[in-house]
């Protein structure tokens, strides 16, 4: 079938796009010598306040890539991130891809149980996180192999209480970012010249796991090219915004997910924007900052558009510099979107991606062209899109016809790491099978019909009912659990569980008290309901749909 949507495309949009060829680190480099002066980072929480330039970004990049070759990263080491949103993931990120290392993206919130996961399934030999995750580290720490841990002691100083004493098995592990700043070495020009200097379309820089439809553990495999295509497909979509004028992005959006590396970091560094962080989630915090920063950039998920605008109607703030936001994670709703326009006058606009695509695949139209709320979009340039059958993947289907979205492009993932049959399963002729249910229109806008069977969204954090149900059958007295995604006006979906039990004297409680101890916060059952039976089909399958209309 012909590309549809080209017609739809503003003017000012190619098909196809003169790709860069550099490393993530090199556009880091590009920019910093282009546009020295705009600001780079700005932290502005709990009552430290940082404010970086490009120059100076850079250079910060280039002390780290020197006390991380003092401690012997090397090339193709695996580096497991737990950090929140400040500026030690940023510098640290460029500078761990310019030594040719590998980035493994993992939420700091996990429990230990989950950290080990993620660390030993990547091979990582290095972590870099805050005070506050040694803990859970100290607890792992038999079972897992690392040669350092990296605390960032910088931009947690002010809160920092760590005795060092109390982490015996870690202390000949530990590296402190302040003691890695004081490093006299400098870089000759010959380390200048080799950074960042490898074949960008096969080399590996991101591992960004995913669970998929299954919750088995995955790590799509992103190269430089991947990410830097991402990152210039998306600042030609959004064609207005230029360097010249310093934008400001804020970066609300974990900058370990996807969606927050891409479009609040890659995105920003790509076109010289500031990147105002915020480390957690405050919304008293979030509308301090875009009134004090003007922030005119705001990529973000529906319930974060939901909670700006009801606490901006209720609290009077001006948030009127905002003028574009990329709305991503979950369906946008329209008395969602009528609301927070209303009070912006903001370009927000629907988009699409997914972590095997760097992500992002679709947006609908910012400054031209006809944006449809509920729709997901176009596919960005370069990026090709069809509907198949589900049953035969190699059948294209027609206008408005449902089947499975299946992607290429140059965002696609090189595979996933250590799994070459789901490697094998998902890319097929070079299309990436999504596993969504979609339509496209008669003028080429897709649709997503249902989301990814069984997943559920919270906030915009992906839980698989899996991995929720494995932990629920280890309650002594459990014999069958299943968990299903409850609609929820603010968090989108909330994660609900129907347990049978042989044992009367388990309660609701019981059950979410098991679940904190191992899960993260939001893939705890918000809801627990005990049932005589969970229905199933001949073949033996759960029918969720029958416990989700329950």
């Amino acid at each position: 079938m012909s590309k549809l949507w080209y017609k739809s495309y503003p003017k000012e949009i190619p098909f196809n796009l003169d790709y860069e060829k550099i490393s993530l680190f090199e556009m880091l480099k590009k920019i910093a010598k282009d546009y020295p002066n705009n600001l780079a980072v700005v932290l502005d929480y709990d009552n430290f306040c940082e404010i970086l330039k490009y120059q100076e970004l850079y250079d910060l990049t280039l002390k780290l890539v020197n006390g991380l070759k003092l401690i012997n990263l090397n090339f193709d080491d695996k580096v497991s991130f737990l950090l929140p949103n400040v500026p030690t993931f940023i510098a640290f990120y460029y500078a761990v891809l310019a030594l040719g290392g590998v980035v493994v993206n993992v939420n700091p919130e996990l429990t230990p149980f989950e950290i080990l996961k993620y660390i030993t399934n990547s091979d990582s030999k290095f972590v870099i996180t805050f005070p506050h995750i040694l803990p859970k580290l100290n607890e792992i720490i038999d079972d897992i192999s690392l040669e350092k841990i990296i605390i960032d002691d910088v931009y947690f100083k002010n809160n920092i209480n760590l005795n060092v004493s109390e982490y015996k098995k870690l202390s000949n592990k530990l590296v402190f970012v302040s003691d890695l700043l004081k490093e006299k070495n400098v870089l000759t020009e010959k380390d200048l010249k080799g950074l960042g200097d490898f074949d960008i379309f096969k080399k590996l820089s991101v591992l960004q796991y995913t669970g998929g439809t299954t919750g088995i553990l995955k790590a799509a495999m992103l190269s430089h090219f991947n990410l830097v295509a991402n990152a210039q497909q998306i600042v030609n979509w959004v064609y207005e915004f230029e360097p010249k004028d310093n934008h400001k992005t804020l970066c609300v959006i974990p900058l370990f997910h996807a969606y927050g590396m891409t479009v609040g970091m890659n995105v920003s560094v790509r076109l010289a924007n500031a990147m105002v962080l915020v480390p957690h989630f405050s919304i008293d915090l979030i509308l301090r900052i875009i009134n004090k920063y003007k922030i005119d950039f705001l990529p973000g998920v529906p319930s974060l558009y939901n909670a700006i605008s009801l606490y901006a109607i209720k609290t009077k703030i001006d948030i009127s510099s905002v003028r574009v936001c990329i709305s991503g994670a979950s369906a946008l709703n329209q008395e969602i979107y009528n609301r927070f326009v209303s009070l912006t006058n903001a370009k927000l606009v629907e988009g699409y991606g997914l972590s095997e695509a760097s992500p992002v695949t679709h947006i609908n139209p910012v400054f031209g062209g006809i944006s449809k709320v509920g729709f997901i979009g176009l596919p960005i340039p370069d990026t090709d899109a069809k509907i198949v059958d589900i049953n035969e993947k190699d059948k294209e289907l027609g206008v408005n016809e449902e089947g499975e979205l299946i992607i290429k492009g140059p965002q696609v993932m090189l595979g996933y790491y250590k799994n070459e049959q789901e490697t094998n399963n998902s890319i097929i002729d070079g299309y990436l099978y999504t596993g969504d249910i979609a339509i496209m229109d008669e003028d080429g806008y897709f649709k997503i019909v249902d989301r990814k069977k069984d997943m559920i969204i919270v906030s915009g954090f992906k839980v698989y009912p899996r991995e929720v149900e494995e932990v629920i059958l280890k309650v002594p007295g459990v014999l069958e659990a299943a968990v299903v995604g409850i609609e929820h006006p603010i968090n989108g979906q909330i994660v609900k569980a129907f347990v049978v039990k042989n044992n009367r004297d388990i309660t609701e409680s019981d059950i979410i008290k098991y679940c904190k101890d191992k899960l993260s916060h939001y893939k705890v059952p918000k809801e627990v309901e005990f049932v005589d039976d969970i229905p199933k089909n001949q073949a033996g399958k759960i029918l969720k749909r029958l416990l989700i209309n329950k």
